[in-house]
């Protein structure tokens, strides 16, 4: 029966209080929503036309698009050259 009433405590101390989210999650999502915020006020701060010239390529874009590429490219990059080191290493 003790050790019963022991095992139960530590189950409750691990699962924290039962009010709701644990604080870490809570945390994580509060960043996020930092994140998201900036990254709306960024878009909406960028939306001008910019002239691109690429090689023999001449146009406009707006500059959240150019930018939304790039960021994409760099994942990618990183996606790749990770991947590539990963099964370099084994």
């Amino acid at each position: 029966m003790e050790q019963e009433a022991i095992d139960h405590a530590g189950d409750a101390a691990r699962q924290g209080d039962g009010d709701g989210l644990p604080v870490g999650l809570l945390v994580r999502l509060a960043l996020a929503a930092l994140v998201v915020a900036a990254v709306v006020v960024f878009v909406l701060q960028n939306l001008d036309s910019v002239p691109v010239n690429f090689l023999s390529w001449s146009f406009d874009a707006p500059l959240i698009v150019l930018l939304l590429v790039a960021a994409v490219a760099g994942v990618l990059l990183k996606w790749v050259l990770g991947f590539w080191w990963s099964r370099r290493r084994s």
